[in-house]
C-alpha cells in the first residue's frame, strides 16, 4: 500500500530535517545499505528482575512490544535508528530518556536476526543531529 500525506497535513512535515538526515553520513549509509527495514514490529519477553530488584528469583517476565523505526545492514553488523520528534535544545537531553528503549530494541533485534547491532542512533529532528548511543 502507498501511504500518502494528505495536502492539509503537508505543512506539518519537517522537510528540512528529512533533507538534512539524508545528506548526513548516517543517511547516506542507510541509502547505501542493501537491506533496510522500516517500521519493524517486535515483541520480547524479558525477566522482570531486570526492571525491579524485588522481582529477583520470581520467574516472572515482562512482555515488551515496540516498533523499530529503521534497521539497516552493513557488512559488519546492523545499525538501529530511532527518529525523535521531541522538541529539545540539546540532543543530549534525549539520550537518557531513550537509552533503555534502544538497548531493549537492540536486544530484540539480535535475538530475532541472530546478528549483532553494532551501532544505535537517535535522529533528533529538532536539532537535526544523529546521536550515537
Amino acid at each position: 500500500t502507498q501511504e500518502i500525506i494528505l495536502p492539509e497535513h503537508a505543512n506539518l512535515v519537517d522537510l528540512s530535517g528529512i533533507v538534512t538526515f539524508f545528506e548526513s553520513n548516517l543517511g547516506k549509509r542507510l541509502c547505501r545499505s542493501g537491506k533496510v527495514r522500516r517500521e519493524l514490529p517486535f515483541s520480547l519477553l524479558l525477566p522482570a528482575e531486570r526492571f525491579d530488584d524485588e522481582m529477583t528469583g520470581s520467574g516472572e517476565g515482562v512482555f515488551i512490544q515496540g516498533v523499530i523505526d529503521a534497521l539497516f545492514d552493513e557488512d559488519d553488523g546492523l545499525v538501529l535508528l530511532d527518529y525523535k520528534t521531541d522538541w529539545v535544545k540539546e540532543s543530549s537531553e534525549l539520550v537518557e530518556r531513550y537509552a533503555v528503549q534502544l538497548n531493549v530494541y537492540a536486544e530484540a533485534v539480535e535475538r530475532i536476526f541472530k546478528k549483532s547491532v553494532k551501532e544505535k542512533y537517535l535522529y533528533v529532528f529538532s536539532t537535526k543531529e544523529a546521536v550515537r548511543l
